[in-house]
């Protein structure tokens, strides 16, 4: 599918206007060889900047580290470099966690890094450290009886063409799958999107800007100045699945003027495309052509709300179709014994791992993608994230799963992959809250830092609950979950609060503030 769109002609220095080519998301385009070797930004970087958990041997954070009880190491096969010094220390409550993004390359950050106290350490490597592709490091402490939780690798940009560049159609691969799914390789490229008044209703415009921080300089051939750059744009409903997707470039040589005016205010491009009905959000990715650097920036819309189907659905409530497959399930249940019908889930998808688009009062939940063959939950802080969902619910009866394309804009797998959920509750009513998981394969259930229900492990549908005295106030909530090999899913929480007559859907909604409006409980019928 695609629409004939005429570019926007622009006055305005070192602009280029793109017009954007519409397809479906399940095709990449296709674009023929350049045949020429391309001038590109080179991304420099100033400091790592490492998140790293510190927790006692009960699992509780330690929040009274100093930086000479840290030190950071270098690997290099067997060998250990380390670091002359640390730049910074800075603890890092939940209250405080806004994402901050150093001059440089971040190892950490999502939902886990906003939602858990933690320390951000700061450090300068040697030239070797900045070499092109990825690079291990080690934290350790001199401090007894305490463990260290970070990721133990981060990614330094290409700063040079590509020695063997992928063909055309790959690099056109690549960009889609980094605009509607997630990119291969971690994003370097600072992006920054302002939208632009247009008088046409069909039509969005957008100031899209690569930070000066990632073009402080800059590869030439002879006295030019040569920029080819890729932009793709996936656009994505409420529930996140990939609407249509839609791509273009830039070829163009900058003078020295407008050379000099990029490194100080960064790069603009003015991108223009066609509205998508029922489209909540957008995923603006950037591909430089020699380097293979890319940059990614969602953008919700404004106008999504009248755009789609409507607000996310009350707890315990499903859709149509949701409710017939759901029917169809129990009646399953009603005449196989339990031993069979553990074998034969219902086609899905009943429910939902959760949506792309922030959410207040929601879990937030890290993505991971791992190795084939894991058998217990990992370690989440020391795996990179794939991305985000959000939802304020965790309602996914038991169903199969391999022919539904995965986790919308996230993952096209359907095994092996893992969620981190954490969220905040506010508790009105003092007292014992009973908990209860139904998982398909592993998960754990923390409140507080306390482990309140433990179905880890690779196993077919199960259940186990659990209890926790909870006091008036704000208490953390913690679900990690894994899906091990194909073909079943399932991930239910249900929660019993002083005063409910039975279990009942567990729903974020329900535990907000004073002065917040809170949704009323629905049984579970």
């Amino acid at each position: 599918m695609s629409h004939g769109w005429q570019a926007v002609v622009s006055a305005i220095p070192i602009l280029a206007a793109l017009c954007l080519q519409a397809q479906q998301p399940s095709k990449p385009p296709v674009r023929s060889e350049t045949g020429k070797q391309p001038f590109v930004f080179r991304v420099t970087a100033r400091e790592v900047l490492v998140e790293v958990l510190a927790t006692d041997r009960r699992g509780r954070p330690v929040r009274d580290l100093k930086q000479d009880e840290l030190q950071i190491f270098e690997v290099h096969g067997k060998s250990k470099t380390p670091i002359a010094g640390i730049s910074k220390l800075q603890p890092v409550d939940a209250s405080q966690a806004q994402g901050t993004t150093a001059l440089g390359v971040t190892v950490g950050g999502g939902c886990a890094a906003r939602a858990a106290f933690h320390y951000e350490i700061a450090y300068h490597p040697g030239p070797e450290g900045w070499r092109s592709g990825y690079h291990e490091i080690e934290v350790r402490s001199t401090r007894h009886r305490i463990r260290l939780a970070y990721r133990d690798h981060y990614y330094a940009p290409e700063t040079a063409p590509l020695v063997n560049p992928p063909s055309a159609s790959d690099a056109d691969e690549q960009l889609w799958k980094a605009a509607c799914y997630h990119s291969d390789l971690p994003p370097t490229l600072a992006l920054r999107a302002s939208q632009v008044a247009t008088p046409d209703a069909n039509v969005y415009r957008y100031f899209v800007t690569v930070d000066a921080d990632s073009l402080a300089d800059l590869t030439m051939e002879g006295q030019s100045r040569r920029v080819q750059l890729d932009y793709g744009v996936c656009t994505f409903d409420q529930a996140g699945h990939g609407l249509r997707y839609m791509h273009a470039g830039i070829d163009r040589l900058l003078s020295s003027s407008e050379y000099a005016q990029a490194v100080v205010h960064g790069f603009p491009n003015l991108l223009e495309f066609p509205r998508v009905e029922g489209a909540a959000m957008e995923r603006i990715a950037l591909r430089d052509r020699a380097t293979g650097n890319t940059g990614l920036i969602d953008i919700p819309l404004a106008s999504s709300t009248s755009d789609t189907t409507g607000p996310s659905l009350p707890p315990a409530t499903l859709t149509a179709d949701e409710q017939n497959a759901a029917e169809a399930w129990d009646r399953h249940l009603k005449y196989n014994s339990k031993n069979v019908n553990l074998y034969f889930p219902p086609l899905g998808p009943i429910g939902s791992f959760g949506t792309l688009l922030p959410r207040t009062d929601a879990l937030c939940g890290d993505v991971y993608e791992i190795p084939p063959g894991t058998q217990r939950l990992p370690t989440f802080w020391n795996l990179s994230s794939i991305g985000s969902l959000y939802t304020e619910t965790l309602n996914v009866p038991h169903q199969q799963f391999w022919n539904t394309g995965g986790l919308p804009g996230l993952t096209r797998r359907t095994d092996w992959f893992a969620i981190d959920y954490h969220g905040m509750i506010w508790i009105t009513k003092p007292g014992q809250y009973g908990f209860e998981l139904l998982v398909d394969d592993g998960a754990r259930l923390y409140i507080d830092d306390e482990l309140v229900i433990d179905l880890d492990g690779l196993h077919l549908y199960d259940s186990m609950k659990g209890r926790i005295l909870l006091s008036e106030g704000s208490h953390s909530v913690h679900l990690q979950y894994m899906q091990g090999p194909q073909n079943a899913v399932g991930l239910v929480l249900l929660v019993k609060a002083p005063g409910d007559p039975a279990l009942m859907p567990f729903d974020m909604r329900r535990f907000v503030p004073p002065g917040t409006k809170a949704i009323q409980p629905v049984g579970n019928n």
